[in-house]
Order: C-alpha cells, then sequence, then structure tokens
C-alpha cells in the first residue's frame, strides 16, 4: 500500500527525470545567456577579468606556498640559546652479519650515560634519550666526553669538543657496537 500511495504522489506532483533536465538546463541557458553577451562583447570587461583572474591565481599560488612554508616537525627541535653541547649518539652495526641494501645499519645509543671532563676532572654528567640525543648546559672550553660503565666489547668514545660562548656545539657521534 505504501508502495501505491508513493508511486501515484510521484507520478502526480514530481516531473520524470528527462522534463526536470531538461528545465534546469533551459533555467540556466536563460540565467547566463546575458552575461555571456556582456562579457564576451565589452573587451574593457575581458581585461578585468584577465586582471582578477591573475590577481587571485597569484594570491593563491602565495597562500599555498605560504602554507607550505610555515609546516612544522612533528618533533620539536631543542632550542639553540645557551651554551653547550647537544647532539645524537649513535651505534654501528647495529646487527651481525653483512650489510644488506635497504637495512639500516645504525641505531639510536638509547639510554646510555655518559660524563663529560675537563683539565679539572667531571663537570657533568648526562643520559642520551630514547633516539641517542642529549643536551647539556656547560660553560665554554675544551672537554672530554666518555661513556660510563664501558662494556669489553665494543668502543664509544672518548669525544673531544669544543664549546663557544653563546652557542650550542652540535655533534653527531658513532660507537663501535663490536658485532661483525
Amino acid at each position: 500500500a505504501v508502495t501505491a500511495v508513493r508511486s501515484a504522489f510521484r507520478d502526480k506532483f514530481l516531473p520524470t527525470e528527462a522534463d526536470a533536465t531538461a528545465a534546469a538546463a533551459s533555467c540556466l541557458g536563460k540565467n547566463f545567456d546575458s552575461v555571456d553577451k556582456h562579457f564576451l562583447n565589452n573587451p574593457r570587461v575581458g581585461r578585468v577579468e584577465l586582471f582578477m583572474f591573475q590577481s587571485l591565481s597569484l594570491i593563491a599560488f602565495l597562500t599555498f606556498a605560504g602554507l607550505c612554508c610555515a609546516q612544522t616537525s612533528s618533533s620539536p627541535e631543542p632550542s639553540s640559546t645557551g651554551t653547550g653541547i647537544e647532539g645524537v649518539i649513535t651505534v654501528s652495526p647495529s646487527h651481525p652479519g653483512p650489510v644488506r641494501p635497504g637495512m639500516t645499519s645504525t641505531a639510536p645509543l638509547a639510554n646510555v650515560p655518559f660524563t663529560v671532563d675537563n683539565q679539572t676532572g667531571t663537570v657533568a654528567e648526562f643520559m642520551t634519550d630514547d633516539q641517542g640525543r642529549f643536551r647539556l648546559t656547560v660553560a665554554p672550553g675544551h672537554y672530554t666526553v666518555t661513556r660510563r660503565n664501558q662494556g669489553k666489547i665494543g668502543r664509544c668514545g672518548p669525544f673531544d669538543v669544543d664549546v663557544t660562548n653563546g652557542q650550542m656545539t652540535k655533534v653527531e657521534w658513532r660507537c663501535d657496537s663490536g658485532m661483525r
């Protein structure tokens, strides 16, 4: 019964699909005919249109370029204010056997303690994070960074570094895991 009522309503009050499409097309044609005549037969309007198109294109391009340049990285970079040392320590090879194409042979040296010494003795200690990164503030001067509790296999440091006043000295150090 519901289907019969729906069908009768559709036939009585709604035009067929072909009639609706034809009506819409004729409406659109009538609405745009006067606009087309105005723009196509007026050379001054054509120049204005071209200028507007070029201006909008330039604005769109600059907006897109600005958004691309304004993207931020997913991991924040450490601030470069102060005086000290910052960097990353990796270990390689990270697996035994030959290095194969597409396979990384380096891994971060994660959660490992180090000491920082100058000519007078130990001035600081630090531990690398999960990604092998570290950052510490020290006075300007020459330092030797040594791994604490160095094992019998592999070699990690000592590393020498010169720290300049007013800047963080960036370093990338590699340790040998001893695997072959």
